[in-house]
């Protein structure tokens, strides 16, 4: 600390130069660079700086401009003292004008950007930069010509506004968090503006209102999580990203076929009852009104299969690996608010299994995005399937003695388990002969909704296929894939509000739709 004190006094003439240069005035230049020493002298009182010739230089233009607009307030500008602020170490309190500059000089690319302010604000000689970045002379006085002309052009161009970027990032094809890499809005800002086309760091720059500097140290992260890819100078969005407008466009095409699928479905479920009772599995006396929550998506699930399988312009292959050892692409919508949920209708299917150990069995969840629950599948099936309550169980009754009172309190609250005749389990279980068994059951009807569910999927390939960038064609049928299961959600509401199914729970999670395999079939359902 004392040995930058001392160094201070090396810049007390060169500080007054600066000044008298400045304000043409040798009086005014005395008093505003004792202030700057003064502020100088400060700062180092209560902070540790690393930098000190660059801090110095800060602070000389900073209190300059101060003093300029102190003076553009007043014409007496005597009691200048009353604008000092001595907290302000790192922001530049500027005119509009001064604010524009910055703007567009940040806006510039490290190797303009540097210069500029190396030159400009710290007052460096072109021979000193040349050596400080080992380049010719005449590079640095070409990059500083450049530099100017680019500030001129951008200073009237760059927005001034930020929008919140609000997206649902919380699934994804395969496995992957996207969430890791697109949590923040600097990530999303940076991915949304190249999601068209490849742009350099300076043209996202122009386009966010971002600086360079930040854009340039985001740029690592989100091209090792695959979420853009380099194309020489240039990134591009390697994503789908589904838009508000474009999600209702696909939304209303769902319209027509909710109807006529829940008038196929509901009969056919009440027809079979006793078929299925018959079949013997644990919950098969359940009730329809239960089971259907697990055999409506499991239908449809199925429709949609053999409709993907059938036709070759739908298949998508395997999920593409990736940097992190993950595989599969982000799935991205954007969202009304900052909330990032599930859509109410989304569906999908979750599996907890173990292809090393197939005692294990497999979990399945056939969720809902409006009554999907983490704990439910995370604290709930997770614990169940780690500690292998199930394959201990008999006839449904949980072996008390395997598990401790706070867990079998959880389960019973998550709708797991339920305390009748002792413990029993409050999902079915299933052999794999008899999920089998199941599944044949319902083939016929699986037949019929393929033709009805044929046009529909072709229509959502077609929509995609007007909003998606054209290079990203190729991830469309995973994304469509996952996508088209929203009938599932809109049908099983359709069902609870007609009396078909039961209306879920009022407490507790809903868990008609978690059910459990002896054999695991190693894949998702």
């Amino acid at each position: 600390m004392e040995n930058n004190k001392d160094s201070v006094t090396d810049y007390i003439e060169p500080i007054f130069r600066f000044c008298l240069k400045r304000l043409k005035c040798r009086e005014d230049a005395e008093d505003l660079a004792q202030e700057i020493l003064g502020h100088i002298l400060y700062g180092l009182s209560r902070y540790e700086i690393q930098n000190l010739e660059g801090w110095i230089w800060q602070i000389a233009h900073n209190r300059y401009a101060k003093f300029i607009d102190a003076k553009a307030k007043s014409e007496s500008y005597e009691n200048l003292a009353e604008f000092v602020d001595y907290d302000y170490l790192d922001r530049l309190i500027v005119k509009e004008e001064h604010q524009n500059v910055f703007q567009a000089l940040h806006s510039l690319s490290a190797m303009y950007r540097n210069i500029m302010v190396d030159y400009y604000l710290l007052e460096l000689s072109l021979k000193t930069i040349a050596q400080r970045y080992n380049l010719p002379l005449t590079t640095v006085k070409w990059r500083l010509h450049v530099g100017r002309e680019q500030i001129k052009e951008r200073m009237d161009k760059m927005p001034r506004i930020y929008n919140r970027i609000n997206w649902n990032t919380t699934t994804c094809n395969g496995s992957m968090d996207a969430n890791r890499y697109l949590y923040s809005q600097l990530a999303r800002a940076i991915c949304l503006a190249a999601y068209e086309k490849p742009l350099t760091c300076e043209e996202i720059s122009l386009i966010t209102g971002i600086p360079t500097l930040y854009i340039e140290d985001e740029l690592p992260r989100l091209i090792y999580g695959d979420a853009l890819i380099q194309k020489g100078d240039s990134y591009l969005t390697d994503f789908i990203i589904l838009k508000l407008a474009d999600q209702k466009a696909l939304f209303a095409m769902f319209s027509p076929y909710i109807a006529k699928l829940v008038e196929k479905i509901a009969p056919f479920l009440a027809d079979n009852k006793e078929t299925v009772k018959n079949i013997g599995f644990y919950g098969c006396d359940f009730g329809m009104e239960k089971l259907g929550y697990i055999m409506v998506p499991l239908i449809i699930r199925q429709a949609v299969s053999h409709i993907q399988n059938a036709h070759e312009k739908l298949q998508y292959g395997p999920f593409v690996p990736r940097k992190d050892g993950g595989y599969g692409w982000f799935i991205v919508k954007e969202t009304e608010d900052e909330k990032e949920s599930l859509e109410p209708f989304a569906s999908g299917n979750n599996s907890y299994m173990d292809p090393s150990d197939p005692k294990r069995g497999q979990f399945v969840y056939l969720w809902l995005g409006k009554y999907f629950d983490n704990e439910l599948y995370r604290q709930g099936i997770g614990n169940m399937f780690s500690q292998g309550l199930l394959q201990q169980t008999e006839n449904g009754i949980l072996n008390k003695e395997i598990i401790s009172d706070d867990d079998l309190a959880r389960l019973i609250r998550l709708n797991l388990v339920k305390k009748e005749k002792g413990y029993r389990l409050a999902i079915p279980i299933f052999t794999k002969e008899q999920f089998e068994e199941l599944i044949n059951l319902f083939s016929p009807l699986v037949n019929e909704l393929e033709a009805l569910l044929t046009d529909l999927v072709f229509l959502l390939w077609k929509e995609f296929t007007g909003f998606v960038p054209k290079h990203l064609y190729g991830q469309i049928n995973q994304y469509l894939a996952g996508y088209v299961h929203t009938i599932i959600g809109l049908v099983v509401f359709k069902m609870i509000s007609d009396g078909f199914l039961s209306t879920p729970p009022k407490e507790g999670p809903l868990s008609y739709n978690v059910f459990y395999l002896k054999t695991p079939l190693g894949y998702n359902i």
